[in-house]
């Protein structure tokens, strides 16, 4: 087989979907497909061609499809023009060392991502790359460059690089420089959905956001781009500049409803590793013994009017980054001043061991419902946050056992008496 006929049938594949669902959206079945003349790949055979592709078992599932894609592929070889051919077919879950500039993406797996530093004009310049594969290389590139000078030093690297060449989780595009922020989203390629990821760094910072296409939205929009503090969400590295305008740990102490008990959260913490291989059904995780263990310590030491906690949220705080580390993986990092205003917590510290903030919440039996959702109060009986589920669909007392079995939370108990 030629080039062209290697790219006809890449795009063949490529282009087959699901059927479509109910809204009429038909998913494309495989995420990645080059395909390459025999002798021109390591480990091909003798043959025509082989067929490299990449595609998500739970996506196949979802779908009501066979999850034999080799079957699939065959089939779908043996009624194209390709049926007389040599092909070898080649499932690569894991690695995906063909090149780039060869490979088919699907539009679902080929997200823009521009990533920009701004200078103090506020034009930008940096390159658009392409997100494949795990999301979440904006956390990793803020974690591993946070200082203005290793910002600026990542962005030259990227500029350097050729097209299709890797970094993290993405590949490279293109370069890019405009007079402002806005020109850049405005220029730079979209998803099929008129999305991009925008990650610019700005002064002290990494930011990060979704731009919009405004023109592609059903309802009206005030800004198609809207930029959150990646450090602030997933506790990632600073640099000190920005380090240094984190609230510190002193006021929250100062604040905290009561005092906490070392030796109850360890006493909760020693019960969730027990209790790891027996956990509750969902809906039932206030009868966990080490969430149950830590409410009673709280509803029998706290003011008279907040012992109604169910359930809490736990915290392990980072001197380094100035800032508080969830237990639960799924919610965001939290200042301390934050924690401070939240009200209805407890700070439990011990010498060599890390410092672990628990934010009371009423139980399960408290919660209300509202339209679109329901309401979740903070033991202190004022609201705390609003869940999009019904009553009978939550259960935050989960967030608590995952806290509890948390390694940086473990840690505290670590090196306690057991």
């Amino acid at each position: 087989m030629n080039d062209a006929q290697c790219l006809e049938l890449r795009d063949l594949i490529i282009a087959t979907t699901f059927p479509a669902n109910e809204h009429g959206y038909a998913a494309p079945r495989f995420r990645y497909v080059a395909v390459v003349r025999d002798g021109d790949y390591v480990g091909s055979e003798s043959g025509d061609a082989t067929v490299l592709y990449h595609y998500s078992p739970a996506a196949w599932e979802r779908a009501g499809a066979a999850g034999d894609a080799d079957a699939f592929i065959r089939g779908l070889l043996s009624q194209s023009p390709f049926h007389a051919k040599s092909i070898r077919l080649e499932h690569r879950p894991k690695s995906w060392d063909a090149l780039w500039s060869i490979t088919a993406v699907s539009a679902n797996d080929n997200m823009p991502a521009l990533v920009l530093i701004e200078k103090p004009d506020r034009s930008v310049e940096g390159v658009v790359m392409r997100e494949v594969g795990t999301f979440g290389s904006h956390a990793t590139l803020a974690d591993t460059y946070p200082e203005p000078g290793q910002a600026q030093a990542v962005l030259q690297q990227l500029v350097a690089l050729a097209p299709y060449a890797p970094f993290l989780s993405w590949y490279k595009d293109s370069n890019i420089a405009t007079a402002t922020l806005e020109e850049a989203c405005a220029r730079a390629p979209e998803s099929p959905q008129g999305q991009k990821f925008v990650i610019v760094y700005r002064r002290d910072e990494w930011l990060w956001g979704i731009w919009n296409n405004p023109g592609l939205q059903h309802s009206a929009s005030k800004e198609p781009l809207l930029l959150s503090s990646v450090a602030d969400f997933h506790g990632s590295r600073v640099s000190r500049a920005k380090r240094a305008t984190r609230p510190g740990l002193e006021d929250a102490k100062r604040r905290q409803t009561i005092k906490g008990d070392g030796a109850a959260l360890e006493r909760a913490l020693t019960l969730a590793k027990v209790a790891r291989s027996e956990a509750p059904k969902f809906g039932e995780y206030e009868s966990h013994p080490g969430v149950k263990a830590l409410c009673a310590w709280w509803n029998a030491a706290a003011p008279d009017n907040m012992r109604t906690a169910g359930c809490f949220r736990l915290y392990a705080w980072d001197d380094a980054k100035q800032i508080f580390l969830a237990g639960d993986p799924e919610e965001p990092a939290m200042q301390a001043d934050v924690l401070a205003d939240g009200g209805a917590y407890a700070i439990f510290e011990r010498e060599g061991c890390p410092t672990i903030a628990a934010q009371f919440y009423r139980g399960r039996e408290y919660n209300q419902e509202q339209s679109g959702g329901s309401i979740v109060f903070s033991a202190s009986g004022i609201e705390a946050y609003d869940v999009g589920l019904n009553v009978a669909d939550i259960d935050e007392a989960y967030y608590s056992a995952r806290g509890l079995c948390a390694s940086h939370v473990q840690a505290f108990a670590a090196d306690g008496v057991q």
